[in-house]
């Protein structure tokens, strides 16, 4: 999948939110949605941060991304 379409799964609010991670030089990697509530996933280098549906960014979340091969 490409970025732009993760970029139409994100809320208004993770949209703003991103906005933010994006001046920080994070690149956002997928959306997750789960339990009617959408999760955006941002790395930069190896750091990740998330985004809740609501706008709120974690810069120290508890995820583990599997490895690409």
């Amino acid at each position: 999948m490409d970025t732009n379409s993760h970029w139409i799964k994100l809320t208004n609010a993770q949209r703003f939110a991103f906005y933010t991670l994006a001046k920080l030089g994070y690149q956002l990697l997928f959306v997750r949605n789960a339990n009617n509530c959408s999760t955006a996933v941002a790395s930069q280098d190896n750091k990740l941060a998330t985004i809740d549906d609501e706008g709120e960014i974690n810069f120290n979340p508890s995820i583990i991304l599997r490895e690409q091969k």
